[in-house]
């Protein structure tokens, strides 16, 4: 293959790989985002009583783990392009995905925990 080419497959794979990281957002943040509007609506339901739900709080964190995964992937996406271009390495950035795991790992921990005692 030419260095131009090979330059070329490293930039879509590079951007194949942050778009799968762009759907992995997205799912994140419109799955949080139904399990908030689904808590409200529980509580709606709750007459006279209102609860404070902590389904909601595991909702919104999903969401904010959606929104944590877009910022980071677009900087990674970003990085790997000027490393690609520049004809070096990208340094990698293994505490992304290391933050990223602790935050979606602890979100669904709460939410697995409020399935258990009956909270959703």
């Amino acid at each position: 293959m030419t260095d131009n080419t090979e330059r070329m497959a490293q930039h879509f794979s590079n951007e194949r790989t942050f778009l799968a990281w762009i759907r992995t957002a997205t799912a994140l943040m419109g799955f949080g985002y139904a399990v908030a509007r689904f808590a409200l609506y529980l509580d709606a339901g709750a007459q006279g009583e209102r609860r404070t739900s902590a389904t909601y709080f595991g909702g919104l964190a999903m969401t904010f783990a959606g929104l944590v995964a877009l910022v980071l992937s677009t900087s990674r996406y970003r990085a790997n392009r000027r490393g690609i271009d520049s004809g070096g390495v990208p340094r990698a950035h293994e505490a992304y995905v290391y933050t990223f795991t602790v935050l979606v790992g602890l979100t669904g921990l709460l939410l697995l925990v409020l399935l258990i005692r009956g909270g959703i």
